[in-house]
């Protein structure tokens, strides 16, 4: 068994840093235009920094993701035999300029894996990495109630700094497999001191492929909240009303409803966030296409995913 946790929230992101600009603007009307919405220069270079941070944050999901899946698939080869994991696939992403550490180096458990970029360097996906990550495991992986925590020491991926602690915990029963995954004390800080404060809640059920051990088949099914407190003191609410579908073969997610609601501390502001769209091109369709709208569908635009 192999599930691919990407917390990927690059919809959410463009759609977070467009919103955020909507509401500083509309001081009076809760219905901010389509206009505004495509025209306000603000809300596009707002949107596209929130967009590299979420990305720099679906970067470090898959370079723990794929540190614990190799961690876990590695074994003694006799009892009190060598241990060596090789983390092949981890250097397809960071290259060969980290220092990755186990501790204990003998397939016990619990253990730490230590990933040290140093001052910083350029990984084959061409990412700049600086400052550690620090993965540390209670069980394998794939075992039900192991538990993974992932923390940053003074991490950055392009110069953003990414602060904050990622816990995962398997909670798969025999209703299936299915996984609960917590933010705690997310921080993005832009080199220009712009950023945001953020926590988030999921729960990701695996809903097709279990019958493999190829990952590729895999689908997930994705409900949850998350927060998010930019340092200007507006806020976004973001909840699950139907459930996002992602699966690994492809990039973005294919279906499923977020309902946003932005509050600039006087008016509140409700969205959705369709990754369904368009319809007619059937739900489960792989592209890279969503609908963000507003009072009740009569306002929207198209949003192209990152």
């Amino acid at each position: 068994m192999k599930l691919l946790f990407s917390n990927r929230f690059k919809a959410f992101a463009f759609a977070a840093a467009f919103l955020l600009v909507l509401s500083s603007c509309k001081k009076d009307d809760v219905s901010p235009t389509q206009d505004e919405a495509v025209t306000d220069t603000a809300i596009i270079q707002n949107a596209n920094e929130t967009a590299r941070a979420d990305e720099s944050f679906t970067s470090l999901d898959d370079v723990t993701q794929v540190a614990s899946e190799e961690d876990d698939a590695a074994s003694p080869l006799t009892p009190g035999g060598a241990y060596n994991p090789s983390f092949g696939r981890l250097r397809d992403i960071i290259g060969d300029c980290a220092t990755i550490t186990v501790t204990p180096h003998d397939g016990t458990f619990p253990k730490t894996i230590s990933i040290d970029f140093g001052n910083g360097c350029i990984g084959l996906d061409g990412k700049r990495r600086a400052g550690k990550i620090m993965i540390f495991m209670t069980d394998r992986r794939s075992h039900p109630n192991s538990v993974i925590t992932t923390t940053l020491v003074n991490y950055s991926v392009d110069f953003i700094q990414l602060q904050g602690t990622k816990v995962c915990t398997n909670n798969s029963n025999a209703d299936g497999i299915r996984f609960s995954i917590a933010i705690e004390g997310g921080k993005v800080i832009f080199p220009n001191n712009h950023g945001y404060d953020f926590e988030m809640h999921k729960i990701k059920r695996q809903i097709a492929g279990q019958a493999t051990a190829n990952p590729m088949d895999n689908v997930f099914e994705i409900t949850g909240t998350s927060n998010v407190h930019f340092f200007n003191g507006n806020n976004i609410h973001i909840t699950t009303q139907q459930p996002v579908i992602r699966a690994v073969n492809c990039h973005w997610r294919s279906d499923g409803i977020l309902k946003i609601v932005v509050s600039n501390g006087t008016h509140s502001f409700n969205f959705l966030f369709n990754y369904g769209y368009p319809a007619t091109s059937g739900a489960g369709v792989c592209d890279n296409l969503a609908l963000l709208s507003w009072n009740n569908g009569n306002g929207s635009t198209v949003i192209t995913l990152p």
